[in-house]
């Protein structure tokens, strides 16, 4: 295929990602007042907006009754970040609420930073897989700010820097050591 051959399709097939799962950034949603598909962000049909690179300004919307989440291709919502597993969750919808159920993932989901199992969920709650952060979005008005990052994440760099300062600290003492 040549740079020239670019019909609809393709251009179609470039637009979404796997299994029709469809990533719009929060600056096309004026020109995509209803959600990109036809239909609004509404608690029987709604998204998730990133909220922390990679995946900041991506919103992906749900399927109707179930949707898995994880880092393979066979996913719904497929989440190329290390510290997603392979089949990471489900969001599914069962009597009218929605749900998040863990697959036994390594770096667990959380809800508004509480690590769950499984958790009912509503418009606002910040969902997390792994260090991957999301806002659950049952409403076209959402307000991703102040952007949330995993806990996880702060965790991670609080104990990086306390493993960098007892390095300089064994090197200081070794240095202070060698020259008495």
């Amino acid at each position: 295929m040549t740079e020239h051959d670019d019909t609809e399709g393709t251009r179609k097939l470039r637009e979404q990602g796997p299994q029709g799962t469809v990533f719009v950034a929060p600056t096309d949603l004026p020109d995509l007042d209803q959600g990109g598909d036809g239909e609004r962000i509404t608690p029987e049909s709604p998204a998730l907006v990133g909220l922390a690179p990679p995946f900041s300004d991506h919103w992906y919307r749900l399927q109707p009754e179930r949707t898995q989440v994880g880092r393979k291709p066979h996913n719904d919502i497929v989440l190329d970040e290390a510290s997603v597993s392979f089949e990471h969750a489900r969001i599914v919808r069962t009597a009218g609420e929605w749900r998040v159920v863990n697959l036994l993932s390594t770096n667990g989901t959380f809800v508004n930073g509480q690590k769950v199992h499984q958790s009912r969920l509503e418009h606002g709650d910040r969902l997390a897989f792994g260090n991957a952060a999301f806002l659950f979005a049952t409403s076209d008005s959402v307000d991703p700010s102040p952007r949330s990052f995993h806990p996880q994440a702060v965790t991670r760099r609080q104990k990086q820097v306390a493993a960098a300062v007892a390095i300089a600290g064994a090197i200081a003492v070794g240095l202070l050591f060698w020259l008495l």
